[in-house]
């Protein structure tokens, strides 16, 4: 019971932090729009405006990489935990400790290029840095604000998996 319980809040929060970012989208592209029918504007406000939005938009796109990547540790957990003897899936319930972290680790690790085990595709470089298992609040806004500034440009570059979901969010 304590478990369902704990899925459901987990689902609830999950869309609550999703939901949250509609406006935030909905309101970079009506300024965007307001934005091109002002011709008076001077260029130099107009230059430091579509700027901020730059800016805005990078935060956004590293908020959501932020938000499915910890999804994709997660999936990589309750898949290992799956292939385990013993092994509960509210585990990783803040109150319960898995007992065996050893496996967590050897089947979700980012050492090895074998993607066979588990693929985390795009989100292979916020394990590899370590932003995830990070206590230190500043350090993870910076690094996924720049990481979505960096892959707005180039986001020709990321990886793709056969995870559809990643390749959807590629595109």
């Amino acid at each position: 019971m304590r478990r369902a319980k704990y899925t459901i809040s987990v689902k609830i929060l999950n869309a609550v932090f999703l939901i949250q970012y509609g406006p935030r989208i909905l309101q970079i592209y009506l300024s965007l729009k307001e934005l091109e029918g002002l011709d008076k504007i001077p260029i130099r406000i107009r230059a430091s405006f579509n700027f901020f939005l730059y800016i805005l938009a990078g935060h956004v796109f590293g908020a959501f990489w932020y938000f499915f990547s910890t999804q994709r540790l997660t999936s990589c957990w309750r898949k290992a935990c799956f292939h385990q003897v013993g092994c509960v899936q509210g585990s990783f319930n803040c109150d319960h400790r898995f007992g065996n972290l050893s496996v967590l680790h050897d089947f979700c690790s980012i050492d090895s290029t074998n993607t066979s085990t588990f693929d985390f595709g795009i989100f292979r470089e916020a394990r590899q840095s370590g932003i995830l298992e990070s206590t230190d609040f500043p350090k993870k806004l910076i690094y996924s604000a720049w990481w979505g500034l960096r892959n707005l440009r180039f986001a020709h570059t990321l990886y793709y998996s056969i995870y559809i979901f990643i390749n959807c969010y590629n595109k």
